[in-house]
């Protein structure tokens, strides 16, 4: 049996009273994911210290965010703490600070991580610095059989700084990722996509990487003002979240938001 609960952080006292009233048991099988609007290293420090005092077994993993999800429900401002406790399930977590770019990262948390029974792997990479189809296909180099979930972190859309972290690790040019083991746990993945694609179907006619330059002979900056106006251009990348692209790959729509916009557009 798995037994999941949520709560904000707002005080360590409410913290402890909370973890007390649940009976939320210290474990290596706890696992502790932390979503936070704030993005200072010293109160993530902070709140890892006083979650390391309350369940010093527990396993931790977070990411700094845009948007904390609780009960279904999205805020904005707040620090999400997820606990977890698994009965016949193993935890193991690592970081990395990027060494070249986001594969190697996702390799060497895969070589790190990934065991016979490993069935999933929860991994969250920085917003501003890791290519994430990299660091996928440096995970995929080493395992494509495992599931992978996770995401980007980000920093309320001023695009600054990001922080992904462990119980000792915090890091702003880096990855963190947990894996799962148990020979008992099954995982089940589901796909909501929910965009509306509209305006005409176009072509990148120019990238690198996943820097892209012209769609249909424009710039990436202007082929924005040109569909939705000179405002939401002006708004880049922040306003990319509520408009990003829509690619379609063997048949599945994905959703691109940008991550930042260079000077030439």
């Amino acid at each position: 049996m798995i037994k999941s609960i949520n709560t904000y952080y707002t005080t360590k006292e409410k913290l402890e009273l909370f973890i007390n009233d649940e009976k939320i048991q210290n474990s290596p099988l706890l696992l502790l994911q932390v979503f936070s609007s704030v993005t200072d290293k010293t109160f993530i420090s902070t709140l890892l210290s006083e979650l390391t005092q309350f369940l010093p077994d527990a396993v931790i993993i977070g990411s700094t965010t845009d948007g904390e999800i609780m009960d279904g429900k999205v805020a904005s401002g707040k620090v999400v703490l997820s606990f977890t406790q698994f009965e016949h399930t193993t935890l193991k977590a690592a970081a990395i600070e990027h060494k070249a770019n986001g594969y190697y990262s996702g390799q060497y948390l895969a070589k790190e991580l990934i065991g016979e029974d490993t069935k999933l792997l929860i991994a969250f990479v920085d917003g501003l610095h890791t290519n994430g189809e990299e660091f996928l296909s440096g995970l995929d180099s080493v395992n494509d059989e495992v599931t992978v979930v996770g995401g980007h972190a980000a920093d309320n859309g001023v695009f600054i700084e990001t922080l992904v972290f462990t119980k000792e690790h915090i890091l702003t040019q880096g990855a963190v990722a947990v894996s799962l083991n148990s020979k008992h746990l099954h995982v089940h993945t589901d796909y909501s996509f929910n965009w509306h694609s509209i305006g005409n179907e176009l072509t990148i006619t120019k990238a690198e990487g996943n820097r892209v330059y012209t769609i249909d002979g424009r710039s990436a900056v202007d082929t924005y003002a040109h569909y939705l106006g000179e405002e939401i251009a002006k708004g880049l990348p922040g306003i990319g979240i509520e408009f990003p692209l829509i690619v379609n790959r063997n048949g599945l729509n994905i959703a691109r938001a940008t991550m930042s916009k260079e000077d030439d557009g």
